[in-house]
């Protein structure tokens, strides 16, 4: 329930419902339940071929307390319906938009994980998923797992979700394993990120190949370099085209002589160095 806590995500559930009214029986985490004697009217009215908002569940439902609920499945009850002065409560579950911008606002806060989100439900699952595939972060343990994952037999398909890489600090790969690999393995790679590495991870030849293979590359992050040579460092834009962004700081071979012939070679990529904070 953590993301519903939040006054924003809870702003987005109340509008989506607030037409509605007091139809609305009860919230879940995933969508709510609604009665009414003219249920079918409204939800022709409000789930039509325009809404992004699906029946999941129609029947009696018995709400006992908050984690108590005793559905009876529709086609069950249709005959007895009619006889019945009971409405049909349907249960709604809302849209993946919206959990999507919840999620969203809910990653934003650097202290929160997204991990136990996919242990939700199904709907959680893949929408968090996602998101937590969307950008990370590799240290000395995670950087070996991850790495052996994807060595050259192995390919998850959902590495086709990843937008962003970053390796902190010395990582002790397999002999066999590749930087460049890693890299083409996630073909929409955008975001990368080299911090400490060490020369196992970051040398001038890796840099040079990992960047054939990262066509979509729009970033370009590296921190605390000692191998990476001037003469390699202005061979970047043509390796990666795409490159918007080049960060580069403490790398001990680059100094601001250097900096400024890029700039000067490369006045459309925008380039952030060390002195900008000084």
């Amino acid at each position: 329930m953590a993301p519903f806590i939040s006054a924003k995500r809870c702003k987005i559930i109340s509008e989506k419902i607030k037409p509605l009214g007091d139809r609305v029986k009860r919230i879940h985490t995933d969508g709510f339940i609604i009665s009414d004697k003219n249920t079918e009217q409204l939800i022709e009215r409000y789930v039509g071929e325009k809404s992004d908002l699906k029946i999941a569940k129609s029947g009696i439902v018995t709400i006992k307390n908050v984690m108590n609920l005793k559905w009876i499945d529709f086609e069950e009850i249709v005959s007895l319906s009619l006889k019945s002065e009971k409405s049909p409560i349907y249960f709604i579950s809302l849209p993946n938009k919206i959990f999507d911008r919840i999620f969203q606002h809910y990653r934003k806060d650097r202290y929160k994980k997204m991990y136990p989100l996919l242990f939700v439900n199904k709907q959680w699952y893949y929408i968090a998923r996602r998101l937590v595939w969307q950008r990370i972060s590799l240290t000395a343990i995670s950087g070996v797992k991850f790495t052996n994952a994807l060595s050259r037999n192995m390919k998850p398909a959902i590495c086709a979700q990843v937008l962003g890489l970053k390796f902190i600090g010395e990582i002790n790969i397999e002999p066999d394993v590749y930087i460049s690999e890693v890299c083409k393995a996630c073909p929409n790679l955008q975001w990368l990120g080299f911090e400490n590495s060490g020369s196992r991870i970051l040398n001038n030849k890796n840099l040079e190949v990992l960047l054939a293979e990262s066509s979509n590359l729009k970033r370009l992050t590296i921190r605390g370099s000692r191998r990476i040579s001037p003469k390699t460092f202005l061979k970047i834009p043509g390796l990666a085209p795409s490159l918007k962004i080049i960060e580069i700081r403490e790398c001990l071979r680059i100094r601001e002589d250097i900096l400024i012939d890029f700039q000067n070679l490369y006045p459309k990529i925008k380039l952030i160095f060390e002195s900008d904070e000084e």
